[in-house]
C-alpha cells in the first residue's frame, strides 16, 4: 500500500514523511486498542534525501551584475533585486517591506515578516550608505509614503512602474536568483 502511494522514483524525503504520517496513524491505533504493536513492524525507516542547496557561486556574480544593467530591468526591478542581493532578504520579506522600514541614522533594514510562525520574527538587517542612498531615491521616485509597501504598494500621488514588454517581475527574479541563473 505504501509503496503504491509513494513509489520509489518520488524524493527519499516526500517517503520519509509518508512513512511517518503512517508510521503515527499505527501508533494511534495501538494506542487506543485497535490493533496490536506488531503493526509496526511493517513500517520500515526511511532514510531523508541529502540537502540540496544552489547557492548564488562567485562566478555568476559579475555576470548578474552586467544583466542588471541592461535594459532587461527598469529602475524599480534593479532596485528589487539590489535589495535581495544586498540585505539578504527573502522573496516574502522583500514585498512586505514598508519605506518606514529603513533606519538611516542606524543604517539598518527592519524586517517584520520574517521566516517563523504567525506573523514571523522582526529582525534588523544592517546595510550602507549607498543603500541608503538607493532607498531614499526608490521611495521619493515612486512617492512612497512611509507606511506604504515599498514594493507594489504605491502612494496614490505618485506615478506608478510601468512594467515593460518582457520585463522580470520581483516573482520570476528571485526564482531565476536562486536556480543560479
Amino acid at each position: 500500500w505504501f509503496d503504491a502511494r509513494h513509489p520509489a522514483w518520488m524524493a527519499a524525503s516526500t517517503r520519509k514523511r509518508g512513512m511517518s504520517t503512517l508510521r503515527q496513524l499505527l501508533q494511534f491505533v495501538i494506542a487506543n486498542g485497535w490493533g496490536d504493536a506488531t503493526l509496526l513492524t511493517a513500517c520500515s525507516r526511511t532514510a531523508a534525501s541529502e540537502a540540496r542547496r544552489d547557492w548564488l557561486r562567485p562566478e555568476q556574480v559579475p555576470v548578474l551584475a552586467k544583466l542588471l544593467k541592461s535594459d532587461a530591468f527598469d529602475d524599480y526591478d534593479r532596485f528589487a533585486i539590489a535589495t535581495l542581493f544586498l540585505t539578504g532578504v527573502r522573496a516574502s520579506e522583500l514585498v512586505s517591506l514598508r519605506a518606514d522600514d529603513l533606519n538611516a541614522q542606524e543604517e539598518t533594514l527592519t524586517v517584520r515578516h520574517g521566516k517563523g510562525r504567525g506573523d514571523g520574527k522582526h529582525r534588523f538587517v544592517p546595510v550602507d550608505g549607498e543603500y541608503v542612498r538607493l532607498w531614499h531615491e526608490h521611495t521619493q521616485r515612486y512617492g512612497m509614503a512611509a507606511r506604504v509597501l515599498t514594493f507594489f504598494g504605491l502612494d496614490s500621488d505618485g506615478p506608478a512602474p510601468q512594467p515593460q514588454p518582457g520585463a522580470c517581475k520581483v516573482t520570476a527574479t528571485t526564482q531565476a536568483w536562486s536556480t543560479g541563473l
